[in-house]
């Protein structure tokens, strides 16, 4: 496609407006050189274009699975590889083909494709599997095949989950309005959890793991139908989810009964949703507005549970839930908008209520109402400021409070000037109220939950940037919350959070780049306490604070070597301290913390145009002390990680 003299006229009257309304006459302007410009159509041959790799290296874990959660292999000591490929295909007709797969040979890998037609039907599929670890050294006194378990001696187990997911979906795009689309996703999760428990057969009243089977299936799927014009569109979706559990219970005793004890298991259920929506455009303003009808049921068998007086087999959970949200946007001016958002939703309980013997189980109904309006406006070109304003309305029927409101007010600024700098600012203050609380005595001691009690919250954030150099920036950011409860009987007072950020980003010559960052975190919370026993219920407090650091610095530089070899370098550390106090027995438990060194070194050498060798070797140095666990040892395991571990891989990559 080559470009006319009068179009480059055009252009150039459109962006310099001086130059055309002055006695320079870009017509008698020499032809301008617009060989850089030219474009061709696109087309395809209908060849294959992309990478294939193939991987191999050594990894060492430490003895920690954790080591795992970092890099992809899953061995604990030895050799691994892996393969990898990126392929796609076009043809002009607008057909395509893509193919890729990542890390396959490793437990954590994915293999994905996608085909179909631009202008029409299009399929993609995946499958992946995820594990995360925990650890490998706690100790259980229960093993056994399933849900059923019985007592023995200690023995360690690994606490990890791998979850496998299939993903699968279908759009269709014609030339028409219409837009039909699917989507389904199943996964299936499977491994060992673990919950507490008080005492250790064969060793006595200690705190000790239970084995928690993982074997359960979820589907999720959606279908929808839109239909699209140039000012607005409307879309209707049905979506479902649809969780099955193998197993109802755990479980656990000794040898001679192992069905002596039992421990509920998440039960079966399901969720179905409506939905409508749609969006209108017109002049200035815009509105987006959506209702939704959703359903979740539950179906948890009691005949597991022999113990259990049962009114019923089963425990039936219902619950349907209504909700209306619109947001309006008005440009006002060409420097001022309005916004306004507006939410509401209404869940009905409607679950079995006697399905134990004696018990009467609470309705969980709950209202909500949002309701927001912000203001922007544009004071220069430099200057931009907004102010706005949130409400909710929180109605519990079941709760110790059944009503509160939230009020929230914000003001927020941007500057950003002619000049090698910016800044901007946030500060936002936010208090609740509501009902009385439903006080079974004046002279109890009554639980304040925090999601209910009254609060006055403010916080402030800012942020800086600064160009020092065309090659040398620096940012900054910093932020303090703080948290008050007027009249805290039991529970949370007050609670703090600050911190800031700091970095440089430095762009030089030769193709090299460096950055470093600095970030400092501060949470603290005092929380109101009773006893029970005492006469006077003997009030004290206890104060708990917790600080993070984290630094960071990287290097990385391009075409060393005539060009061939990329290599990058990334270090960071972490440290994590704890504290807790208490006030009245000023005693102080010891202090939990954790720390981390993580190395990264990434390269890349091209032999030539198709292949290249790709290294990436990875250490990490990690340990923690949590006072809790270090004292049960003998009945719990080794809780607290302590590890390092190293990873070295090296992919030869072949490029179509």
């Amino acid at each position: 496609m080559k470009l006319s003299p009068l179009w480059l006229s055009i252009t150039a009257a459109l962006a310099f407006p001086a130059l055309a309304q002055g006695g320079y006459a870009l017509q008698n302007a020499g032809e301008a050189d617009t060989s850089r410009w030219r474009c061709s159509d696109c087309s395809s041959d209908g060849e294959w274009t992309g990478t294939v790799g193939f991987g191999a290296g050594y990894s060492d874990n430490g003895g920690s699975t954790r080591f795992n959660n970092w890099v992809p292999a899953n061995t604990g000591e030895g050799m691994v590889g892996s393969f990898n490929a990126d392929l796609e295909r076009h043809d002009d007709d607008g057909f395509y083909q893509k193919v890729k797969v990542e890390d396959l040979g490793f437990d954590r890998f994915l293999l994905q494709g996608e085909i179909g037609h631009y202008d029409g039907l299009r399929v993609r599929g995946s499958y992946s599997e995820t594990p995360y670890y925990w650890n490998n050294s706690s100790l259980s006194a229960y093993s056994g095949s399933s849900n059923v378990q019985t007592s023995g001696d200690l023995k360690a187990f690994d606490q990890s989950v791998t979850r496998k997911k299939l993903d699968l979906g279908v759009k269709y795009t014609p030339h028409t309005p219409w837009r039909p689309y699917a989507d389904m996703t199943f996964e299936k999760k499977e491994g060992t959890k673990s919950f507490y428990t008080s005492t250790v057969p064969g060793v006595g009243s200690v705190p000790g793991y239970m084995q928690k089977p993982i074997e359960h299936e979820t589907l999720n799927a959606s279908a929808g139908l839109s239909y699209m014009e140039e000012r607005w569109m409307v879309d209707f979706a049905y979506r479902t989810s649809i969780f099955r559990n193998d197993y109802t219970a755990l479980y656990y005793g000794p040898s001679g009964d192992p069905y002596m004890n039992q421990f509920s298991l998440e039960p079966d259920n399901e969720f179905h949703q409506l939905a409508l929506s749609g969006n209108y455009r017109w002049d200035r303003q815009s509105l987006n507005s959506r209702i939704m009808w959703s359903q979740a049921t539950s179906d948890g068998g009691l005949d597991a549970f022999p113990d259990a007086h049962n009114r019923k087999s089963q425990f039936k959970g219902h619950v349907n839930t209504w909700q209306v949200d619109a947001n309006y946007l008005n440009r006002l001016t060409r420097k001022t908008s309005l916004k306004v958002t507006a939410d509401y939703r209404d869940r009905d309980d409607r679950s079995d209520l006697d399905a134990l013997v004696g018990v009467t189980r609470t309705e969980y109904d709950r209202t909500q109402s949002r309701l927001g309006t912000a203001v922007d406006h544009r004071f220069s070109r430099s200057l931009r400021m907004s102010a706005g304003y949130d409400y909710r309305y929180d109605k519990r029927e079941y709760a110790d409070r059944e009503k509160t409101e939230d009020h929230t007010v914000y003001l927020s600024a941007r500057y950003r000037p002619d000049a090698d700098w910016s800044a901007g600012a946030k500060l936002s203050y936010q208090t609740r109220d509501g009902s009385d609380w439903h006080n079974s005595s004046s002279t109890d001691v009554n639980l304040r939950q925090y999601y209910l009690a009254d609060r006055d919250r403010i916080e402030l954030r800012g942020d800086a940037n600064y160009d020092v150099t065309e090659s040398v920036q620096l940012t900054a950011e910093a932020w303090y919350a703080d948290e008050q409860y007027p009249t805290p009987d039991v529970g949370m007072s007050e609670g703090q959070d600050y911190g800031y950020d700091l970095g440089i980003n430095v762009y030089l010559e030769n193709d090299t780049t460096g950055y470093a960052y600095y970030n400092q975190q501060s949470i603290r919370s005092e929380q109101q306490h009773a006893n029970s026993n005492e006469p006077d219920w003997g009030r004290y407090s206890t104060s708990i604070e917790d600080d993070i650091t984290t630094v960071g610095i990287g290097l990385s530089r391009d075409n060393l070597l005539s060009k061939k070899l990329d290599i990058a370098l990334d270090y960071s550390y972490h440290y994590g301290r704890g504290r807790t106090d208490t006030t009245g027995s000023g005693y102080r438990y010891p202090n939990n913390s954790s720390k981390g060194h993580r190395v990264e070194l990434k390269g890349d050498y091209r032999l030539n145009e198709n292949q290249t060798i790709r290294v990436d070797m990875r250490y990490e140095n990690f340990s923690e002390d949590d006072y809790l666990f270090n004292g049960e040892t003998a009945n719990m395991g080794d809780v607290n990680q302590k590890y390092d571990g190293y990873f070295g891989f090296v992919t030869w990559e072949y490029r179509y």
